[in-house]
């Protein structure tokens, strides 16, 4: 249980802290992170940014950071073959790319509520058929309800300024971050997890 531990806070580490950085370069307060076990660490904002780019902004702020980190793990790996840097890499890679599932609370979320709010229906029904059709655990039905609140107030503010005011090349921007972003960590996480299943094997 200890050894898991760590290795899930250096994680979580990695992309907490320049998130945290990131809410306060602009200008607003933001919580200690408080860890959860198995579940990730959450911040609280005790500000909201003036549009939806700056929100989506914090928002990759921790996947790019843990990518980079979970990267840097893997290339140690890579010339140590010490293997708590193979399983650092693989739970980067893995937990960052199910955070980047467009939903609610999780970063995806705020990443694409500013390119289209679709999105976030996407999201919520490829979680949805994940539990019931691939055999994730239903713990993730969870994160579908808690979901529900921000897509409603995402069609509800659709034509706000919060949204409106952000240009269609910033937009444009975002969403191709996030593609590039995952696609990477999709590969990633496959590749990490298959050297894994041989170090173990």
């Amino acid at each position: 249980m200890r050894p898991r531990w760590l290795i899930e806070a250096g994680v979580y580490g990695d992309e907490v802290r320049p998130l945290v950085a990131e809410i306060r370069r602009q200008g607003m307060a933001a919580s200690a992170p408080l860890f959860i076990p198995f579940f990730g660490a959450a911040i609280f904002q005790r500000q909201h940014p003036t549009d939806a780019l700056k929100q989506a902004q914090i928002g990759i702020a921790g996947p790019l950071a843990g990518t980079v980190g979970a990267t840097a793990a893997f290339v140690l790996y890579g010339s140590t073959h010490w293997a708590p840097l193979l399983v650092w890499a693989y739970l980067g890679f893995f937990i960052n790319l199910f955070n980047l599932i467009p939903v609610g609370m999780l970063d995806g979320g705020w990443i694409l509520a500013v390119v289209s709010k679709w999105f976030q229906i996407v999201g919520l029904a490829a979680l949805a058929l994940a539990v019931f059709f691939i055999g994730l655990s239903p713990i993730v039905l969870i994160i579908v309800l808690l979901g529900l609140p921000a897509l409603i107030e995402r069609f509800r503010n659709d034509q706000s300024a919060y949204y409106q005011a952000v240009p269609v090349p910033a937009r444009l921007a975002m969403g191709g971050a996030w593609l590039f972003l995952t696609a990477y960590l999709a590969f990633a996480s496959f590749e990490s997890h298959q050297l894994l299943a041989g170090v173990v094997g």
